[in-house]
């Protein structure tokens, strides 16, 4: 599963669709006067959008719309993945146990660095560009590309 930067209204309604009454929020910040106002994370996998998280920008202080599909399994990893890039302050409504998620990594963060830790690293694949943007956001910056694969040694003559 990977983070995706979403910006199809239609998708995102689908999406929503599914459970309508609990995603009124979402449906009606898609219109028009919300939409410029707003940055949209998904998590996806095997071609599927999972879950989708808003931050609603417009305010003074930032609004994080986190309403989880049972079971929030998903929901709890896709706010571990952006948490980088959620600002420092906000105000969110989030289906019951999400809060413990956001504050255990930016807590973790915050240790780390007290501690001394130079530098926290991570590893992001290419082709996510909602992930990047993030964390570029952040101050995060590339320091290496590499490539991943799996090998297997085959015998000669065999």
């Amino acid at each position: 599963m990977w983070v995706v930067d979403l910006d199809d209204r239609e998708l995102l309604a689908s999406v929503f669709r599914r459970n309508a009454p609990a995603h009124a929020s979402e449906l009606g910040d898609l219109d028009d006067f919300d939409w410029p106002h707003t940055v949209w994370f998904g998590w996806e996998s095997d071609g599927r959008l999972e879950e989708v998280a808003l931050l609603y920008t417009q305010p003074r202080i930032p609004v994080l719309i986190a309403i989880a599909e049972p079971p929030a399994t998903t929901m709890a990893e896709l706010l571990t993945a952006i948490t980088w890039s959620l600002p420092s302050v906000l105000y969110t409504h989030a289906s019951p146990g999400l809060l413990q998620t956001l504050a255990v990594c930016a807590s973790l963060c915050r240790l780390l660095l007290a501690d001394g830790i130079e530098a926290i690293a991570l590893n992001v694949r290419a082709d996510n560009a909602a992930a990047i943007a993030s964390y570029t956001r952040l101050g995060f910056e590339p320091v290496a590309e590499y490539v991943e694969a799996s090998l297997v040694a085959r015998t000669v003559g065999g």
